[in-house]
């Protein structure tokens, strides 16, 4: 996952690991948070990540899925390039 904590956040997510071994940790997308463990103790921290970014994850795009969301624009196209020039043909 591309996402930037600041340095003091990191030392108390690592801290937190350190005296609970085999605790998780969550980390939201959709707010920019990651969190460890619960109730008053409990350690939260935004982090950074470009919007780009966290909407192809959201998404569960990778270059690919992006590429099949434009499927109509490519098949309208390659239905009006000339015959005589390499195209695409479908499986």
């Amino acid at each position: 996952l591309a996402a930037q904590v600041d340095e003091k956040g990191a030392q108390r997510l690592w801290d937190y690991l350190a005296d609970q071994p085999g605790a998780s940790i969550t980390v939201d997308l959709e707010t920019r948070t990651v969190r460890a463990g619960e109730g008053p103790d409990a350690i939260e921290d935004s982090f950074d990540i470009d919007d780009y970014t966290r909407w192809r994850l959201l998404e569960g795009l990778d270059d690919i899925g992006i590429t099949l969301g434009h499927a109509d624009d490519i098949d309208s196209y390659e239905a009006t390039r000339p015959t005589w020039k390499p195209a695409t043909i479908k499986a």
